[in-house]
């Protein structure tokens, strides 16, 4: 405390003799009472308040409050708890013990796939299945009822609709008519659905959609809330940007922070590859939990587990489409139709499509075999070599590589390449 007569150490601090001439002996030792018996009442407070929160060895912390905080509590303003709560918020800091260490287990909103107060990712090409996914995840968790076989913790949703809302209006009666269940609110859970994107990557766009949730459940704080998709909740910025993506994830915590609750985003995949979300790695990073749709050419849904953070990952679970009649005719007299997805045991149709090559990647790969059919040793470095040798330029060497593995024609085992088949 800049006024305080006790420096850090808790040492009287002797007054320069220029502050005793000007206030004079007599009310520089009032002054200097009445702040030791100020400081005196804040370590007091502090010192409880640290040795609940901060010590593992019982010793109090000397540590004084600002002036206003501790008159608040001498004078009853403020209760303890609320003083805890405030140095919760204030220091992000806790000393450890083994009380404070002792794991728990994962408490789930989903069992196995979905855990409470995280934020998870599901992405895919467009057209692959994955709002059927969300809409069937949202509504389970609105009526309480079993997610392709896993219980659920019902709750109320709020689902962010960012495209498309006549069509998910269409997938949420046929989820009602194939589930024979209704979404209709009840004091454990219900699903409220925007038919407009927010932006909660724009300053406002968080206060929005905090409005519109606390109208919506009076309230209640949700168990889940679903963004379809980052790409049109983003706002003005780029999303390949690490600043504009910070921006964006810091929204998403405060989102889970507020209400404790899970955030799902629905997400595209990036443009050079179908195996990671679009933009800045930043998103990755945040994650707790990311699943990859794919959609095969016999339209299997697979969804896979790319990222765990803590626990086990689940096992890909595969999806297929089942068509259900909406009981509406169109003006030309046609039945109206949508579809839900449904587990199965089929497998999905490998894709026999062949991977087409540039010459560079086409360069690697003969490298890679030239090397394998003789028994040679076939490293990332070697295969460097082999290209600088018959002058190609090496610079994108890398990348290169990445787009091999991700065309699953090359695993990389330690520093070795292991071609996985021949184009």
């Amino acid at each position: 405390m800049t006024d305080s007569v006790y420096n850090t150490t808790n040492t009287p601090i002797q007054p320069a003799p220029e502050v005793v001439e000007f206030f004079g002996a007599e009310e520089l030792a009032g002054m200097q009472a009445e702040l030791e018996a100020d400081n005196a009442k804040s370590l007091a407070a502090t010192g409880k308040l640290y040795l609940k929160h901060n010590t593992a060895d019982g010793t109090p912390r000397k540590r004084a409050l600002d002036d206003d905080t501790a008159e608040q509590l001498a004078d009853g303003h403020i209760t303890e708890e609320q003083l805890q709560q405030r140095l919760k918020e204030r220091f992000k800091g806790t000393m450890m013990a083994r009380s404070e260490s002792k794991p728990q287990a994962p408490d789930w909103l989903v069992w196995d796939w979905f855990e409470k107060d995280s934020v998870s990712c599901v992405f895919a090409p467009p057209a692959s299945g994955k709002s059927f996914m969300t809409i069937d995840l949202a509504c389970c968790v609105a009526t309480g009822t079993p997610w392709q076989g896993h219980d659920v913790e019902q709750g109320f949703v709020f689902y962010i609709a960012g495209e498309g809302y006549n069509g998910i209006k269409r997938r949420l009666e046929a989820w009602q008519i194939k589930n024979n269940q209704d979404i209709d609110p009840t004091d454990k859970g219900g699903l409220a659905m925007t038919d407009s994107p927010i932006l909660i990557g724009e300053p406002d766009g968080l206060l929005e959609l905090f409005d519109n949730i606390d109208y919506c459940f009076d309230g209640v704080a949700p168990n889940l809330v679903v963004i379809d998709t980052v790409a049109r909740c983003f706002g003005s910025g780029d999303e390949n940007s690490t600043r504009d993506m910070n921006a964006f994830v810091k929204a998403v915590d405060l989102i889970k922070k507020k209400y404790g609750c899970t955030v799902l985003l629905v997400h595209h995949t990036g443009h050079g590859t179908q195996e990671r979300g679009r933009g800045s790695s930043v998103l990755i990073g945040a994650l707790d939990s990311e699943y990859k749709i794919k959609k095969s050419d016999d339209s299997i849904v697979t969804l896979s587990c790319t990222k765990m953070k803590d626990g086990v990952e689940p096992k890909p679970m595969n999806m297929e489409f089942a068509t259900v009649d909406l009981g509406v005719i169109d003006k030309k007299g046609r039945m109206i139709t949508s579809a839900v997805l449904l587990q199965t045991d089929k497998e999905p149709q490998q894709d026999t499509k062949p991977v087409k090559l540039s010459a560079n990647h086409e360069a690697v790969m003969q490298a890679i075999r030239s090397r394998t059919a003789i028994g040679e040793s076939c490293t990332v470095a070697l295969i460097r070599d082999d290209l600088k040798a018959h002058g190609l330029n090496v610079n994108a060497y890398s990348k290169w590589i990445t787009a091999l593995v991700e065309k699953g024609l090359v695993r990389i085992d330690g520093d070795t390449m292991i071609p996985i088949c021949q184009n």
